[in-house]
């Protein structure tokens, strides 16, 4: 779930920054090292697909239990689900111009090694202009057991931008 959590940092940073998911490969994986002899010495292992694009994610350590993270793509390259070793799985959907504009993570309340009894427990999406800028996030709101929208079912943040590309306005639902 740690490496799972940490893709999903760098897909929506802080869900501020949208980082394009070729920028998402295993340098965006931040690595932990310890000391020799700490106890604590993990190992990274990234398997290649024939593209040269990473299909899969091995970490182990001394002290940790083995953390496995397979990666599946579709016919043009893009990241499309990410699947860990407990099956809980991000799902990932595209536009066009190969822009996230669908993040959804499955997974139990009660973690098992199956996918059997997965439900949605984040969803996001995302909107973006012309020039490829994300200008609205809508993160969902909703009750995992039921699945039933809480008040109006997200939240909603937008962005507006200058002709130079910074950021005019942030808002929120708070405004």
């Amino acid at each position: 779930a740690e490496l799972l959590g940490l893709l999903l940092e760098e897909l929506i940073r802080g869900r501020d920054e949208v980082r394009p998911l070729q920028e998402v490969q295993p340098r965006a994986l931040r690595e932990r090292t310890g000391a020799p002899g700490g106890g604590h010495s993990p190992t990274n292992q990234f398997n290649y697909d024939a593209n040269g694009l990473c299909s899969m994610i091995l970490r182990s350590g001394d002290l940790d239990a083995q953390q496995t993270l397979s990666l599946t793509r579709d016919g043009f390259s893009r990241l499309t689900t990410v699947t860990d070793a407990m099956s809980n799985i991000v799902s990932i959907v595209h536009d066009r111009n190969d822009n996230p504009t669908r993040v959804r993570c499955f997974g139990q309340t009660n973690d098992t090694p199956t996918a059997l009894g997965n439900v949605r427990l984040t969803e996001t999406r995302i909107e973006y202009d012309l020039l490829n800028r994300p200008v609205i996030w809508r993160p969902a709101f909703f009750d995992i057991f039921s699945q039933t929208p809480i008040g109006d079912g997200d939240s909603t943040r937008t962005r507006t931008y200058a002709p130079n590309g910074q950021c005019l306005t942030a808002t929120d639902d708070n405004g």
